[in-house]
């Protein structure tokens, strides 16, 4: 990489309109330059950096920042393009959403830095769901819903200017994980019977910042993710609709086809404004395995973003219990269970599975349940680590009681030691056996 002098013209004067001063930490990585990138000279001159035609890599920011550059000049139409980290309205809306959060109670068991989001959220041992903060997740959700599949025409028709929705919705996420981290969950692990890819994006978003917090991530890290998250599946709009809605499994050539909307979705991200660079890796990534089985490139272990090894456990969780045209989902249970046999394959990060157990439980939110003394009921939260014990919400003495004479009864299993999940049911009323 050699740089050359060029004398400022008319045309590319530094004090010109035509230049604008960017970070180098803000250039996207994976983008391929359309107008030269300079730095200033002492002498007013414009030492030629990057020539057209170079794509950004690591390694070159690296060589780059090494020899003490920080910034440098940019055409302004190109540094709108190559600029991958979230502009102002974004960084705004995060500041002030976690400048809401007040309450600093610890939750996990893993090392925390002191700005580690876990700090901030609140526990609520074994009490029920707020009614009324029921009532009120649940109108964010179907607003976050309505945001993200207008996020996603949006793209199919070129807008790319993603910072307003995505800064919008994903620190609405960290409000409501702070409130309450169990009913946030609740609501991501609802199976999604409709709006695919758009529900999906956003539960899964959810369920990785969840997973993400209980694991320590700090605030910026889990925007990063959950921004990652809701893009992930904006390549699939780019494929033949009968793909995605096939009544029956994918046959080779069908899934290689499938395979291709990561890279899809990574290229179109290229032209957005307000998607940051560890954002763009979750979506190219999150399809990858540890032992190399995935795609698009087949990536092993340390060659996977860790954003994207936490995005990868989520949006399988989320798939297996919605169902699809082909086949019914999964209970939450026996979703879990898949979940633990990829982890032992070597699939799945073995700590981001594990911060999965403490963030759902291994009978996961929303399971239903019957316990040792012949009562069935729903697991409503996690005991983080005492997984195997979640705290369940009852109604009656047996199974065949009257609901409506029957008393709402929270259990928490890790203090109540008598008592035991004996069994996965499909529903509360009905208690068909599943496990």
């Amino acid at each position: 990489m050699t740089a050359s002098l060029v004398q400022p013209d008319a045309q590319s004067s530094r004090a010109g309109e035509d230049f604008a001063s960017i970070e180098l930490s803000s250039i996207t990585i994976g983008a391929t330059l359309r107008a030269p990138i300079y730095k200033d000279s002492a002498d007013s001159s414009l030492i030629l950096l990057l020539a057209t035609g170079t794509t950004i890599t690591d390694s070159l920011l690296s060589r780059l920042g090494s020899r003490g550059i920080s910034q440098v000049l940019v055409h302004r139409v190109e540094a709108r393009r190559i600029q991958g980290r979230p502009d102002d309205q974004a960084r705004k809306a995060v500041e002030k959403a976690t400048s809401q959060i007040q309450t600093p109670i610890k939750n996990s068991r893993w090392t925390c830095s002191t700005d580690s989001f876990v700090n901030k959220i609140a526990t609520h041992g074994a009490s029920p769901y707020d009614v009324i903060n029921q009532q009120r997740f649940s109108k964010k959700f179907d607003a976050s819903l309505q945001q993200v599949e207008q996020l996603f025409d949006g793209l199919t028709r070129g807008d790319f200017n993603l910072a307003a929705p995505l800064a919008s919705v994903s620190s609405e996420s960290l409000m409501r994980i702070a409130d309450d981290l169990d009913l946030f969950v609740a609501m991501g692990l609802t199976p999604a019977t409709n709006k695919y890819p758009y529900k999906h994006s956003l539960q899964t978003a959810m369920l990785s910042m969840a997973v993400g917090t209980i694991l320590g991530l700090k605030p910026d890290e889990l925007i990063e993710l959950g921004i990652g998250c809701l893009v992930h599946d904006t390549g699939m709009l780019k494929l033949q609709p009968e793909l995605v809605n096939l009544n029956r499994p994918l046959n080779k050539i069908e899934f290689l086809e499938i395979t291709k909307h990561p890279t899809l979705t990574f290229d179109s991200l290229r032209e957005a404004n307000g998607v940051p660079n560890g954002s763009r890796l979750v979506a190219y990534q999150m399809h990858e395995r540890l032992n190399g089985s995935g795609y698009p490139r087949n990536r092993t272990a340390n060659q996977i973003h860790y954003l994207a090894k936490i995005a990868a456990v989520a949006d399988v969780f989320v798939a297996l219990v919605s169902p699809r045209p082909y086949r019914p989902g999964l209970l939450h249970y026996h979703a879990m269970e898949q979940i633990l046999y990829g982890a032992r394959k070597g699939l799945y990060d073995t700590s981001v599975v594990r911060a999965l157990l403490h963030t759902v439980s291994l009978f996961p939110i929303g399971s239903c349940v019957e316990i040792s003394d012949g009562r069935v009921g729903k697991v409503v939260r996690s005991n983080r680590d005492a997984y195997t014990s979640p705290i369940i919400e009852v109604r009656g003495a047996t199974p065949s009681d009257e609901e409506s004479a029957c008393p709402l009864e929270i259990i928490d299993l890790r203090d109540d030691r008598e008592l035991t999940i004996v069994r996965v049911v499909t529903d509360v009323a009905t208690s068909v056996v599943k496990s």
